[in-house]
């Protein structure tokens, strides 16, 4: 999947925790580094902004551009026996509902805390001073962001 600044939105589970999550990345792939020509096949990742997609027992990934161009989401929710015991009915989980995912934008964050500073699931993306009624001036965010909500076509459901 890519982003419209053409950025890549990698899909991934993390491994080697009980509390395992389904997690989401967006940024570069590139090989280059030091002066050295950028060979996009080499795979080196850079993250733009990293985060959950999803915490849950949603484990596993996978991502699919369906016949209207949304990017789909499926994910594999485990059952909450840790895979300790046998299953007596032959499996082991069930597929979550569809959803759609893709960078969403949202605008006017009045971030008094200044909590949306570093790197976190979000880049800031324009900011600009607002002028208060009081004569005091504040400054407004825009940041961008994982979004996720359930596939449109569910509707017809």
């Amino acid at each position: 999947m890519r982003t419209v600044s053409s950025h890549n939105v990698v899909l991934f589970a993390a491994q080697g925790d009980t509390n395992r999550y389904s997690m989401w990345a967006t940024g570069s792939f590139s090989g280059g580094g030091c002066g050295v020509e950028v060979d996009p096949e080499a795979g080196l990742f850079t993250p733009l902004m990293v985060g959950v997609s999803d915490r849950s027992d949603w484990y596993a990934n996978s991502i699919y551009t369906d016949k209207d161009g949304k990017d789909v989401l499926i994910g594999w929710i485990t059952e909450d026996n840790n895979f300790t015991t046998g299953q007596p009915q032959g499996w082991d989980g069930i597929l979550s509902v569809p959803r759609e995912v893709g960078i969403t934008i949202v605008r006017d964050i009045y971030d008094v805390d200044e909590h949306l500073v570093g790197k976190g699931d979000w880049i800031v993306s324009d900011s600009k001073d607002v002028s208060c009624g009081d004569g005091t001036t504040k400054q407004s965010k825009t940041i961008k962001t994982l979004g996720v909500k359930p596939l449109s076509d569910l509707q017809l459901l």
